[in-house]
């Protein structure tokens, strides 16, 4: 089922508790979230020295802290918006 956005409507009767473990993303934010995680990606994947370097490991790992595209938030953020409260 492709699940699509009408303006003004509610998932009603019966449907309600089908989508309780149901998510959906706005398909605007999630590109938007693309481009920000990729943006970040690209840029660590500049610095990159070689294998071993676990000085970049972390480096890149505050790095995705700090821009919120760790795999938590990935989950955190396509989790955020259940259907059944549509």
């Amino acid at each position: 089922m492709t699940p699509y956005e009408r303006e003004g409507s509610n998932i009603k009767g019966l449907a309600h508790i089908y989508a309780d473990d149901i998510y959906y993303v706005n398909r605007k934010e999630y590109v938007d979230w693309a481009i920000k995680a990729l943006t970040v990606v690209r840029s660590v994947w500049c610095t990159f020295s070689g294998e071993g370097e676990s000085e970049w490991r972390e480096s890149v790992h505050k790095e995705f802290i700090k821009a919120g595209i760790t795999p938590k938030d990935y989950l955190d953020f396509v989790c955020s918006k259940n259907l059944k409260d549509k």
